[in-house]
């Protein structure tokens, strides 16, 4: 019988330190903004964390004309860059599943100030159209998370008729600590 008892015990206690011994990760960015610059306007890059969790899922872009011309963001030109490469282009709030791949352009009115959360079409899940899992007037897209590594963006805008592109770049680091 004490032999029993003492068996429980100590598995009792490894459960306990085991599972007290999780790890949890914590993602951070270097820099936390990346900000480029030009004659025409300025551009901040920066990862947004996943409501309520520790972890990236999107970018907040935000563009301010600094010209007294209107720009012109061609979305269908601006691609999601990861570890050096073009991986695909960029989703927002609002953009219609059919036109995922044809994103429309955007226009910043002189003096104006753009700003938009977007993600890259490369890291959306899509929930099945007859899933339970999705709600009536929900959209059925799921966030991936944003890898570490160098990330960012290649932005393309249009001032009347010249097109200048820009690439912002910025390092996501993934840090695991133990929660005890």
């Amino acid at each position: 019988m004490k032999r029993k008892l003492s068996t429980y015990c100590i598995c009792f206690v490894l459960i306990t330190v085991i599972g007290n011994c999780s790890k949890i990760r914590i993602w951070t960015s270097s820099p936390v903004i990346q900000i480029i610059e030009n004659d025409y306007f300025e551009a901040e890059l920066e990862p947004a964390l996943k409501m309520d969790e520790k972890f990236f899922d999107a970018f907040r872009l935000v563009v301010r004309n600094k010209s007294d011309r209107n720009l012109v963001i061609d979305w269908v030109k601006t691609r999601y860059i990861y570890e050096g490469k073009i991986t695909g282009g960029f989703a927002f709030k609002g953009l219609a599943a059919d036109n995922i791949n044809r994103p429309p352009a955007v226009t910043v009115s002189a003096g104006e100030t753009f700003e938009r959360m977007i993600w890259p079409v490369k890291l959306i899940g899509f929930e099945r159209l007859r899933s339970s899992n999705v709600k009536a007037g929900e959209s059925g897209l799921n966030l991936g998370l944003l890898p570490a590594g160098e990330n960012g963006i290649l932005l393309v805008v249009s001032v009347d008729d010249k097109e200048i592109r820009e690439k912002i770049m910025l390092n996501i680091e993934v840090t695991e600590i133990s929660k005890y």
